[in-house]
């Protein structure tokens, strides 16, 4: 019988198989693997929740932990993708954690009011979402993340108008277990009905901004009358943004009172540049 030798094992002639020094190191990899395809080390949930925590007159809050924080919730797509006002989208849809900790768990829970007309995989309103394992430790940095601590993950699908505001607020986070040793309990957690169900490894959360893709911005503005001889043109200012009008190539803040002066029948048009660096496609009107 020919010999075939790798890193694990050995096999010799027939019946006489001998494990490598590896073997223990093989084994530990199957057994994680085997976990994995059983479901029990992979949470991935999204439902709705009907979380509620009000806390008595004088009472304390139990949901105090700053150990879990959630660093951003956003689309999975190319940089600065673009798609046109009004039009229903879908992306995937990602969130990354930072574990203040250096414990590993089974798995972590977002609990969230989603924008009114959104949905995260068909589920709208109060969102539950729960991920996991956490595998990383607060001083450890995984491939591709920015910071120590942090990991990011799949949770879904999100539906949404094109060019409308997407938020999560009321947010609570918590782990679902207090130690890597548990059993995953993502559906325990998206039953809870108040914070004493998930505390204490608890916490709030400020609001949280789902940064979509890039739309053109919204014209406004007033058209010549017969008091007033030229027309302008306005938006709402996204804050943090700054604007390019009639194709300048330096971006500039918004003016005051928007662009003014603008003669009958002339066509303009501007573009956005978010804070995150994307300038949108243009949006043009025409002096009336």
């Amino acid at each position: 019988m020919q010999n075939f030798t790798n890193s694990s094992f050995r096999f010799l002639h027939a019946g006489n198989w001998k494990p490598s020094l590896n073997i223990k190191s093989f084994t530990k990899v199957i057994l994680f693997f085997m976990i994995l395809l059983s479901g029990t080390a992979i949470a991935q949930t999204v439902s709705n929740h009907n979380l509620t925590c009000v806390i008595p007159p004088g009472g304390k809050d139990p949901c105090t932990s700053n150990d879990l924080q959630i660093v951003g919730v956003f689309i999975d797509a190319p940089p600065c993708t673009s798609c046109t006002p009004g039009q229903t989208v879908t992306y995937p849809l990602k969130m990354t954690i930072h574990n203040g900790t250096n414990s590993e768990r089974t798995s972590f829970a977002l609990y969230g009011t989603l924008s009114s007309g959104a949905t995260i995989s068909g589920k709208s309103g109060p969102i539950f979402v729960c991920v996991g394992p956490i595998t990383v430790g607060s001083k450890q940095t995984l491939p591709g993340e920015s910071a120590a601590g942090n990991q990011t993950f799949a949770v879904g699908t999100i539906t949404f108008t094109c060019g409308q505001d997407l938020t999560l607020t009321n947010n609570y986070l918590a782990w679902t277990d207090a130690a890597g040793n548990t059993a995953d309990r993502c559906t325990e957690f998206s039953k809870a009905t108040t914070c004493a169900s998930i505390a204490p490894k608890c916490g709030q959360a400020a609001s949280i901004t789902i940064t979509g893709p890039v739309v053109p911005p919204t014209l406004g503005g007033a058209d010549p009358t017969c008091t007033f001889l030229t027309g302008s043109i306005t938006l709402t200012p996204t804050t943090g943004s700054t604007y390019s009008f009639d194709g300048a190539i330096t971006y500039t803040a918004y003016p005051s009172g928007g662009w003014t002066g603008l003669t009958a029948g002339s066509t303009h048009t501007v573009s956005e540049k978010r804070s995150d660096g994307c300038t949108s496609p243009n949006a043009s009107r025409t002096i009336g």
